[in-house]
């Protein structure tokens, strides 16, 4: 059971807890309280987060000031504290001879002290922090190193000063995205850059020329970039062809099909020839790498769950999958969740073009 105020400010509670006097049924705020939360305002000498992994960020602190005071949406006190597994990221307040305020923030619901609040105030909580920690992520003056890798390739390239400069400028000119409509996976070379500036290291994939990702504990922040950054990565580190191993050709696929049979029917798909479809190709090659090869005897159905027709130039390859084994060119791989994993990325990465029934 939860305990719920008809109006409810966030930051009203927020301010309570700045004076060490909240109750436990504070009242909406109006201008009076705002104000009043203005002036409380003036004691916090720093703001800043910390992620999962124990990176810590400072926020702008004028401009927490300015948006905290526009937050405002219904919220309810639970029972329930947030559990641990729960937190996405805590946001720390240090006031003036005050010892700092700490706040757990999860998605539905943030802790407080001994209490944990939720609601629509606690999910737009939420949000408004994620978005200052998008926004603050670069602020910083610079990377002390830089390292860019393609892990398809496995190829490494430390940056000089002035590339690393190049790239810090870039992210600096990135504009932070709320959120994605869809997954996006990394299109081949599949290009990273570890970032040390100092007092942390910050990793951003990048997914597509114009779309990379920063990991913040357990958070993943988007972040659409400059297509130069692109091309820059592409004459530092140039994608060419690998054969590791007998998947790698699948890489230059142009296009999937993807078919079905089960007692409802069959059904095809296929991976749009995009860039977004070719990252999901791609993250579809990556997955039948970790196979491992059997030499052993396995009885498989005659009817696979799924088949995957990749379009190379000249020729068409093909892949069977069935619970826990592949098939690709005469030989058995296997691993335990390739069906689950495949049919997380069919259910995003695919547009259904054809079902009949039986």
């Amino acid at each position: 059971m939860t305990k719920r105020w008809p109006v409810q400010w966030f930051p009203t509670l927020l301010v309570c807890f700045l004076l060490v006097a909240c109750s436990n049924q504070p009242n909406g705020a109006g201008s009076k309280e705002k104000d009043e939360i203005s002036k409380q305002l003036g004691t916090v000498e720093k703001v800043s987060v910390l992620s999962t992994d124990g990176t810590e960020i400072p926020l702008d602190l004028q401009e927490f000031s300015t948006k905290i005071v526009e937050q405002g949406k219904p919220l309810q006190r639970a029972e329930t504290p947030l559990a641990a597994s729960d937190v996405k990221f805590t946001l720390i307040v240090y006031r003036t001879d005050l010892a700092p305020l700490v706040i757990e923030v999860g998605t539905k619901s943030s802790q407080l002290g001994d209490f944990a609040y939720s609601g629509e105030g606690a999910e737009a909580f939420y949000q408004w922090t994620r978005r200052m920690i998008g926004q603050s992520l670069f602020t910083h003056e610079g990377a002390y190193t830089m390292l860019l890798t393609a892990d398809d390739q496995g190829s490494t390239h430390p940056l000089s000063q002035e590339e690393s400069a190049f790239v810090w400028k870039s992210l600096q000119e990135a504009k932070y995205q709320e959120k994605l409509e869809q997954v996006v996976y990394p299109l081949y070379p599949y290009y990273r850059l570890k970032l040390d500036v100092g007092d942390r290291v910050l990793d951003a994939t990048v997914l597509t020329p114009s779309l990379l990702s920063v990991r913040f504990g357990n958070e993943v922040l988007y972040y659409r970039v400059p297509g130069a950054l692109f091309s820059q990565l592409t004459e530092w580190i140039p994608p060419h062809p690998i054969e590791t191993d007998t998947f790698d050709a699948l890489f230059k696929a142009t296009k999937v099909q993807i078919s079905a049979s089960d007692k409802n029917g069959e059904a095809s798909w296929v991976i749009a020839e995009s860039i977004e479809g070719q990252g999901r190709a791609h993250q579809l090659v990556r997955l039948f790498k970790q196979g491992t090869l059997t030499n052993q005897p396995v009885q498989l159905p005659k009817q696979p769950v799924y088949t995957l027709e990749f379009q190379l130039q000249d020729s068409k390859e093909r892949i069977d999958l069935n619970d826990k084994w592949f098939t690709y060119k005469g030989s058995i791989y296997a691993h335990r969740m390739i069906i689950d994993n495949v049919r997380h990325i069919l259910a995003i990465a695919t547009t259904k073009t054809e079902k009949t029934q039986k």
